[in-house]
Parts: structure tokens; C-alpha cells; sequence
């Protein structure tokens, strides 16, 4: 049951006022179940009993406003508990994200975790596991509170049995008998269940892995206006139908095993109900030929039994499936283990106008796997230097600027910014030194200015109509603009139609464009710039290269290419191979170097241009 309470004692750190609320509406909703079946009860008691009509409709009157009181409070505190589900359900989600962002960034390219999140993703969002689990909760206490009214109903029973002479032992054996039986069937029924939970569990992985298949089909491929020229141009039809056969008979044969993990409970269930039924309309109807009974208290017993075993049926099936949903839930604490496994640093980023890099024999392999991408890389990165770092595809020069951003920690060996390692250094603070232009840059469903003002307080990012911030910031925003002589000029254009019917899609030249114009709004002390013009024309990157100088000017700049004549404005190269530095000078020094790599690349490329 340990799942069980780690989930409750999640919830209840959510929302530390849920619990009250469930328990209140519980108890009201049980009472007014109950109330209807009281008041009918009393009424014809009280006529059995020869009262007068005057006081019967006294009585019938007072029950009546009580009853109504009942319900408004029933209505009202229902309407609450709704609004604290909907409530909690928001900030478990808001939670998740917080996770999901705090995780190092290496997380997000391990399958484990990419399927972990996958699966708290369904949780919620397919199978809506945050409210199923409240749900079930609420029925839990409620069915709770109906057995108790039954077994205080059944405590009075004890009472009237007392008064039936001889058949007082074998009436209260009868009812000792139908405790004894509840008892063991529920016990039966969640032995059984629990021994199943995880059989369902894996089942559940099983689903949550064909449904990652089926949104991907549907989502991605099927009705994607993109992918459709590829499914029709390459006759892929046939092939997506048989994808979706095995989907859905996978889908079937997992139904079929639940279905057969459920009859053995299920039966047991059925068979349990049928005869405590039976054995509690017997003794009732033992009391009341014996007379010990009037008309009123038969209905009511009548009344209770149904409760009672509505209420150990559903309460049986339903702890039963709150373990198995609580178990399915562990992944979303694991999830938040990997989030804490990243030590916060605390160390600042020196005041300066020039600041040190340094690799200090640095060594790095993917997490997974054990070949190194860098190996022993010691390298000095200072003052207002332009580094070009360039190589062959695969020597590491990505992986370089991941480990500068702290995308990733090396293996061996540390990286000192000023004197400090940068994992001592405060995140935040750290992110805040630098402005990095990837290849694979992305453009969000939000206005220009807000594409490139990305992490800036006063500009919010993913509001439609979004204001645009203080005058500071949309002046810079228009700067950046106009220093890399972007196509769209106001700020408050909608970018992509996921959000706006109007947004413009951008070309990927103007993409490119939006993404530095990000580094030069930022203005940090270093910049970094990963294949910034590969997507630009001839023209247009010509025109990056001529105002390189000028955008960078003051600052640290390091700035990847292939393209070897781009690296002729810098003031230093770097050449990798094989994860290692092998050559470390000028253009005109690399060029004059027989027998280096530099200059094999360069005669390959050159020869394309004259």
C-alpha cells in the first residue's frame, strides 16, 4: 500500500485543504442517500403505530427542512469539492512541467526518460489518471461512511434480536455469519487484486508504448498537411495501413489478458453479493415474522442492505484499481528523482570586461555509452577572442558547445570560467553569460519580439496579443532587428499558426536570422554560434559575415562552420579530430601548414569557388 500513500501524501502537499473538502462532501452525499430512506421509514412507523395525523405531518415536516437544509449544504460543498479536482488537477500538471524543465538537459535524449515522461504524460492526458484517482478516493471514503450507518443500523438489529426468545441465537448467529462472509470475500477479492496489480502494471507499460505508436501515426504521420506529399509520393499507404492493423491487434490481445486477470475478482465478487444478499433478506425477514419489527424498519433495513452491499462492492473493485493506479503513478517520482539528481551551484560569474575560459584535460562520453567524443582537450579561451572551431563531421565540435553550455558535465577533467568551475556557478547566473545560436534553432507560436526576447521577464512568451513589454525592450528588440536586416520589421507580428490564424510561417533563411537576432538582443559576454548561417543564401550570409565583426563586437565569440572561407574574420581556429585539437592558429597560419588537416580542407573547398 506504500503507492497508495505516496500518492495521497503528493496530492495532499498540492492542495493541503483537499482531504477536509472530500471528507465533508462524502459524509453530506452519504446522509442525504440516506435521509430519503429515513424519512419513509419514520412516516409509516409512525402510522403503524396509530399516531395522530397531526403529528405525523409535524414530523414529516421538520424531516422534510432538515432534509432540504442537507441537500443545500450536499449542493454546495460538492460544487467546492469539484472546484478543488479541477484545481489540483491543474497544478499537478504544473508540477509536472517544473520537472520536466528542471532536468538536465542530457535527460532529454535518454530513452528511459523520454518513456518516463511519455508515461506520465498518458497518465494524465489519456487515461486521466489525476482525477481517476480522486474519484476513486472519494468513493472510498463514501462508501466508508455508507458501511458505517449499516453496521450502526445492524448494531440496533442486535438489540431487537435480544427480544426473540429462542430464535434470538440462531437470528444473531445468522448475522455473525454474514459479517464473517463479507469479511472473507473482500479479503479474497483484494488478495487477489493486489496479487494482479503487477500484471496490470505491465500490461499498462504495454499500452502506454502502442499508444506512443498511435499518436505518432496520428499526430505525426497520418494527418500531418507535411508528411502527406511524402505517404503519397512514395506510395507509403499500404505500409501505414498494416502499421494500424498491428496496432489494433495489439490493443486486442491486451484486452483479452486484462479481462482474464479481472474474472477470477470479478466472479468472486458476483458469486459474495449474491449470497450476502441472501443471507441479510433472510434474517430481516426472520425479525419481522417474529413481529419485532415494524413496516418503517423493514423498508429501512431493506434500504441499508442495498447500501451496504453497494457499498462493499464498489468499495472491494475500487481499492483494488486505486492500487494499480497508484503503482502506474510511481513514474511520476521518478521523474522528479532525476530532476534532484543535478546539484545546484552557488558560486557567481565575475564582474569583468574580459573573461577566461578554460578545458582543463577534458574527456567526454555520451551517458550510455563508453566511447569518448572528447578526449583530453585542454584549450584557453580569453579576452575578446573570435574562435573558430572547425573539423569533420563527427570530431566533436557540437559536443564542445554542449559542454560549454552545461548541456552536458565532461567525464573527466572540469571547465573553469575565470577561475571556477562552471558546475559551481549558480545556473541561472550561468545562462545569463551566454547567447548561443544552434542549427537546429526553433521559433515559437509567439510574436516576433517575443521569439527573440526568449526568457525575458517584461516580454511574455506563448500569449496571444502579448504586450510588448517596457520601451527598453522593444527598442532592443527593434535594434536586433535591424542590425541583421530581417525581412519582417514589427515586433508584434505573429509568428507560426499554431495560436494565430494569421501567424507567418517563416523560411528557414529568416528562421536562422530570428535566432541571432536572439544572441545579439541578449548581449551577453560570450556568444556562440552553431552553423548560424547555414539556411542564409549566398547574399544574405555574406551579409552576416561583413557585420560579424560589428554584432560581436566586445565579446567572447566562439562560432562553428564548415564552411571554411566564413572562418577567415576570426582571429583564432581551432581544428578537431578524433575528439582531440590538433591544430590551434590563424587562417593564414593553418593555411601554410603542409600536411594538416586544416589545409586538406580548405584545398577541397576552394576548388569549388575559382
Amino acid at each position: 500500500m506504500k503507492a497508495i500513500k505516496n500518492v495521497l501524501s503528493f496530492f495532499g502537499r498540492l492542495d493541503r485543504g483537499l482531504y477536509p473538502v472530500l471528507l465533508l462532501a462524502a459524509l453530506l452525499e452519504t446522509l442525504e442517500g440516506f435521509g430519503i430512506l429515513l424519512i419513509s421509514s419514520t412516516i409509516l412507523n409512525r402510522l403503524a403505530a396509530g399516531a395522530d395525523m397531526e403529528s405525523v405531518l409535524a414530523v414529516t415536516a421538520v424531516m422534510i427542512l432538515g432534509y432540504g437544509v442537507l441537500h443545500f449544504l450536499r449542493t454546495a460543498i460538492v460544487r467546492h469539492r469539484d472546484y478543488r479536482k479541477m484545481r489540483l488537477h491543474y497544478r499537478y500538471r504544473q508540477y509536472v512541467v517544473k520537472q520536466v524543465l528542471r532536468v538536465p538537459y542530457w535527460c532529454l535524449e535518454k530513452e528511459g526518460f523520454v518513456e518516463t515522461v511519455e508515461q506520465v504524460r498518458q497518465n494524465d492526458r489519456v487515461y486521466g489518471l489525476t482525477l481517476t484517482i480522486l474519484d476513486k478516493v472519494y468513493g472510498i471514503i463514501k462508501n466508508c461512511f455508507s458501511v458505517l450507518v449499516a453496521i450502526v443500523s445492524f448494531v440496533q438489529l442486535f438489540g431487537v434480536v435480544k427480544g426473540l426468545g429462542e430464535n434470538a441465537f440462531l437470528v444473531g448467529m445468522l448475522i455473525l455469519g454474514l459479517f464473517v462472509l463479507i469479511i472473507v470475500s473482500t479479503g479474497y477479492i483484494v488478495w487477489r487484486r493486489k496479487r494482479n496489480a503487477e500484471s496490470m502494471v505491465q500490461l499498462m507499460e504495454r499500452i502506454v508504448k502502442l499508444n506512443k505508436v498511435a499518436m505518432y501515426l496520428s499526430n505525426e504521420v497520418i494527418y500531418c498537411y507535411p508528411m502527406g506529399k511524402h505517404i503519397r509520393l512514395y506510395g507509403m499507404q499500404e505500409r501505414i495501413l498494416q502499421d494500424e492493423k498491428k496496432k489494433i491487434a495489439g490493443f486486442d490481445n491486451l484486452g483479452v489478458h486484462m479481462n482474464r486477470l479481472e474474472l477470477r475478482p470479478g466472479l468472486a465478487g458476483d458469486i459474495s453479493s449474491i449470497v450476502i444478499s441472501g443471507m441479510i433478506y433472510l434474517t430481516v425477514s426472520a425479525v419481522a415474522m417474529a413481529g419485532s419489527l415494524g413496516v418503517g424498519s423493514i423498508i429501512w433495513y431493506a434500504g441499508v442492505v442495498q447500501q451496504l452491499l453497494e457499498a462493499v462492492r464498489q468499495m472491494v473493485s475500487t481499492v483494488s484499481e486505486l492500487y494499480s493506479d497508484c503503482t502506474r503513478q510511481q513514474v511520476l517520482f521518478r521523474m522528479a528523482d532525476i530532476a534532484k539528481e543535478e546539484t545546484a551551484g552557488t558560486e557567481h560569474v565575475k564582474q569583468s570586461e574580459e573573461h577566461i575560459v578554460e578545458f582543463e584535460d577534458v574527456s567526454f562520453a555520451y551517458p550510455g555509452t563508453d566511447r569518448l567524443v572528447l578526449e583530453h582537450v585542454n584549450l584557453r579561451l580569453s579576452g575578446k577572442e573570435r574562435v573558430a572551431l572547425v573539423g569533420q563531421n563527427g570530431c566533436g565540435k557540437s559536443t564542445l558547445i554542449k559542454l560549454i553550455c552545461r548541456l552536458y558535465e565532461p567525464s573527466e577533467g572540469r571547465i573553469l570560467l575565470d577561475g571556477v568551475d562552471i558546475r559551481k556557478i549558480a545556473r541561472e547566473e550561468y545562462m545569463d553569460f551566454l547567447a548561443v545560436v544552434f542549427q537546429d534553432y526553433q521559433i515559437f507560436a509567439a510574436t516576433l519580439g517575443e521569439n527573440i526576447a526568449l526568457g525575458t521577464q517584461n516580454v511574455a512568451l506563448g500569449t496571444q496579443n502579448a504586450a510588448m513589454g517596457t520601451q527598453a525592450d522593444e527598442a532592443g528588440i527593434r535594434k536586433a532587428i535591424e542590425e541583421i536586416e530581417l525581412g519582417i520589421t514589427e515586433p508584434d507580428t505573429p509568428l507560426r499558426r499554431d495560436l494565430e490564424e494569421n501567424g507567418i510561417e517563416v523560411s528557414g533563411g529568416e528562421g536562422q536570422k530570428i535566432a541571432i537576432a536572439r544572441a545579439l538582443y541578449k548581449d551577453a559576454p560570450m556568444v556562440i554560434l552553431d552553423e548560424p548561417t547555414a539556411a542564409l543564401d549566398p547574399l544574405a550570409e555574406s551579409g552576416i559575415y561583413e557585420k560579424f565583426g560589428a554584432l560581436v563586437q566586445g565579446k567572447l565569440a566562439m562560432f562553428i562552420s564548415h564552411r571554411l572561407s566564413s572562418c577567415r574574420f576570426c582571429d583564432r581556429i581551432l581544428v578537431l579530430q578524433g575528439g582531440k585539437i590538433v591544430q590551434d592558429g590563424s587562417h593564414e597560419e593553418l593555411v601554410g601548414q603542409e600536411g594538416g588537416l586544416y589545409r586538406e580542407m580548405w584545398e577541397a573547398q576552394r576548388q569549388y569557388y575559382v
